[in-house]
């Protein structure tokens, strides 16, 4: 027979003796326990958690706890003893539950109440992130993600629980330009942060033409441009060295000028002095060429030279005193013997450096000078036939008013001879001058109206030949023009006609050189 149907009464007997009726359910008999046999009456059972001993029955029965109760009693005695509430973030639906069921993950306790379901917790949309996560008692906490403002870019993009890491973008430092802006982002999509490289510098030889440009991380910037530094070409020099400048500052190119060339009456005492783009150059150096003075002759001439060549000034030797004299500077020639002289003379004044002998003067000439020339003076209005110059001296004739009309002058047999018409109407009429063979010959019509009609000119084979008509009306001729035969002479350039009206109609008939 099982405890649960049988259950024990005592009795008190007359003797004091107590006696136990151990009785079964549904049987009418109940069978006497002596006080001998009392340890062997089973007692009422131990309920667990979760029980309670129901005396009508001596039997553990569940309790019966409400939602959001769990049993935490062991031995109850009625069907609610011992029942309490479940812990927030559980859920119980209650009976003979002994532990409360926590919310699973992803769902929570919304209302603190055991009693009723876990929710699922609050998703973050997009555009969100969890700033704080889900608990079984408290529901997810969702912040906006943050995005980028002006001068910053996303390090990385907003997801989860983790907003959007964002820094500030890089600005180009001092020798620094931007190549690559900086690219913001947003809060899902990661940015770039500036780009940057360092200034180039000019390099050896160059210089900054345009500096470097910064930028910043919203716009690029630019790097610095070297051009070379010029250099002199041919002909130049540097007036001013190339100068590179930095990255920060503008360089200069360099400065050059055209070297100058020596002038007229000058020569090259240094030539120009090119430079580098590093170093300056220096300009044509010139001095004036020298000239020999009387008592020295010419050995050298000055020489100009170029900018890129030196000259030389102009050479000179002294004449030595009874041999050789100069009175220009140009040559130092011999002295005059004066008794080897046609006609024979005698010796007036000794040849010195500056001085040729001084001779007596040859009748043909109507007075000589310290330098023996033979000067000639044709009196006005008077036209011999013939003019002859003393054979090897220098000669000079001068024609008076209306004289020397149809001579024929002749120098042919003397050194240099100078004819001078320059009166009024001097060597009018078939006037000849022949100078062939002379060293120099020069014919000068200064005088009003001097060398019209068939005035003729002979200078052949002669050093030099010139010829100016001054004058007023001078040279003039209908037929025919003025002749002057240049044939052979080393120099004969064209008549100088600067007088009013001379030269007409048609000017000098030249033949030759």
């Amino acid at each position: 027979m099982s405890v649960a149907s049988q259950y024990a009464a005592m009795l008190l007997t007359r003797s004091g003796v107590v006696a136990l009726f151990f009785c079964s359910f549904g049987v009418l008999a109940c069978t006497a326990v002596t006080d001998l046999d009392r340890d062997k009456i089973p007692g009422p059972p131990e309920c667990a958690k979760g029980t309670f001993l129901d005396a009508s029955s001596n039997a553990c029965l569940p309790v019966k706890c409400g939602p959001g109760e769990l049993a935490t009693k062991d031995d109850a005695q009625s069907p609610t003893d011992g029942c309490g509430p479940c812990d927030a973030g559980t859920y119980s639906i209650g009976g003979a539950v002994v532990s409360c069921d926590p919310c699973p993950a992803g769902f929570l306790d919304d209302d603190q109440d055991p009693a009723t379901e876990c929710v699922a917790c609050r998703i973050c949309t997009v555009g969100q992130y969890s700033v704080l996560p889900c608990s079984s008692t408290s529901d997810t906490t969702c912040g906006d993600c943050s995005t980028p403002g002006p001068g910053q870019y996303v390090v990385s993009p907003c997801s989860g629980s983790k907003d959007t890491a964002i820094s500030n973008c890089t600005q180009p430092a001092a020798g620094q330009f931007v190549t690559g802006a900086c690219v913001a982002g947003d809060a899902h999509t990661v940015g770039v942060d500036t780009v940057v490289a360092d200034c180039a510098a000019a390099l050896a030889g160059q210089y900054v033409a345009d500096i470097c440009q910064p930028g910043d991380a919203t716009a690029e910037g630019a790097d610095t441009i070297s051009a070379p530094c010029g250099q002199p070409q041919a002909g130049q020099y540097v007036l001013t060295t190339c100068e590179s400048g930095d990255a920060q500052t503008k360089g200069t190119n360099t400065s050059m000028a055209v070297c100058s060339e020596p002038s007229m009456g000058s020569y090259v005492s240094t030539a120009c002095v090119p430079g580098t783009s590093s170093q300056a150059g220096a300009n044509t150096e010139t001095a004036a060429c020298g000239a020999c003075m009387a008592g020295s002759g010419t050995t050298a001439a000055c020489e100009a030279g170029s900018s890129a060549m030196a000259g030389s000034d102009t050479m000179c030797e002294a004449c030595v005193n009874g041999v050789s004299y100069s009175t220009d500077g140009v040559a130092c020639l011999s002295c005059t013997a004066c008794s080897g002289a046609t006609p024979s003379v005698a010796a007036m004044g000794d040849c010195t450096a500056s001085s040729n002998t001084v001779c007596e003067c040859p009748a043909a000439c109507d007075s000589c000078s310290a330098q023996g020339l033979c000067i000639i003076d044709v009196a006005a209005s008077s036209s011999p036939a013939t003019i002859d110059c003393a054979p090897g001296l220098d000669c000079q004739i001068s024609c008076g008013v209306l004289s020397c009309q149809g001579s024929a002058i002749n120098c042919a047999t003397g050194q240099d001879c100078d004819v001078k018409c320059d009166a009024v109407s001097s060597c009018q009429g078939g006037t000849t001058i022949d100078c062939d063979d002379g060293n120099d010959c020069s014919l000068s019509c200064d005088g009003t109206d001097a060398c019209q009609t068939e005035i003729a000119v002979t200078c052949k084979n002669a050093a030099s030949c010139t010829v100016t008509c001054s004058g007023e009306g001078s040279c003039q001729a209908s037929s025919p023009d003025p002749q002057l035969d240049c044939s052979g002479a080393m120099s004969c350039p064209a008549p100088v006609c600067s007088g009013t009206s001379s030269c007409l109609p048609n000017g000098w008939a030249v033949t030759g050189p």
